[in-house]
């Protein structure tokens, strides 16, 4: 009985360890972790222009969303980190599109 017991535990301790070294969270390469690290990116090489309203209050929201999307990420809930990095990468690039239309063609 005692060499039944001791074979279960030694079974259990070596599943265990194979488990593990096999575990990869799914979370490291779901679509809503590259689309998060895309729109950080994208906000930390951002110069934005204070002077429009409408372009600091994008900005204000698209770093809502991805403070947002970070949270629902980290809670396991893909598909709406997802959903919010997308919203914050439409503004980012929204910004930039409006930036580019108002920049003189001299100055580029």
């Amino acid at each position: 009985m005692k060499i039944l017991i001791s074979l279960c535990l030694l079974m259990f301790a070596i599943g265990a360890a194979v488990a593990q070294t096999n575990f990869k969270p799914a979370h490291e390469s779901s679509p809503a972790t590259i689309e998060i690290q895309n729109l950080e990116q994208k906000l930390d090489n951002l110069t934005y222009y204070p002077a429009t309203r409408n372009g600091k209050l994008r900005i204000q929201r698209a770093h809502y969303y991805l403070k947002s999307s970070k949270k629902l990420h980290q809670s396991n809930w893909q598909q709406q980190a997802l959903d919010h990095a997308k919203r914050g990468l439409n503004l980012v690039d929204l910004h930039l599109s409006s930036v580019q239309q108002t920049v003189p063609r001299a100055a580029l």
